[in-house]
């Protein structure tokens, strides 16, 4: 079961999480030199969420970052699933995935989104989404603008 994170204790476990979040982050995050400064300001401000599982052993084993964007030219407000990272072999089975995507979706419907939307290369995320009824049919892109570029 997913549980959000007070601003205190992101503090507290911020060693692990900076470390959860960096090795998950989105490919348009990956070249901020300041970005885990960044992403920390944003997640004691209520910008971002950090939502984690916890296993038997009372240690955390999935990590969830999560922020509200609205688009401008529409109005709509979407909970975008910034990053996720599970330690080791992740034990979030099918059952697991259901009970986080339901938090989330009761969160997201709370703050008056549309839909929940995420960026992955995970296979088996993809497959999830799909079962959900969810649409993975988009393709993202991203082209790197360098000095001398035309």
């Amino acid at each position: 079961m997913l549980v959000r994170m007070l601003p205190d204790q992101v503090v507290d476990n911020w060693e692990f999480l900076s470390y959860a979040i960096e090795e998950a982050l989105p490919p348009f995050a990956d070249a901020a030199g300041d970005r885990m400064s960044s992403i920390l300001t944003a997640l004691l401000s209520d910008k971002m969420v950090c939502w984690v599982s916890v296993n038997s052993q009372n240690t955390i084993d999935n990590v969830v970052t999560t922020s509200i964007t609205e688009d401008d030219c529409s109005g709509m407000k979407n909970l975008v699933i910034y990053s996720v990272f599970g330690v080791g072999e992740t034990t979030m089975n099918r059952r697991s995935w259901m009970e986080a995507y339901k938090t989330l979706s009761d969160y997201a419907k709370a703050q008056g989104c549309y839909r929940i939307v995420a960026y992955t290369a995970e296979q088996s995320i993809i497959e999830l989404v799909k079962r959900l009824g969810g649409d993975a049919s988009y393709t993202f892109i991203s082209v790197p603008l360098t000095n001398g570029v035309r």
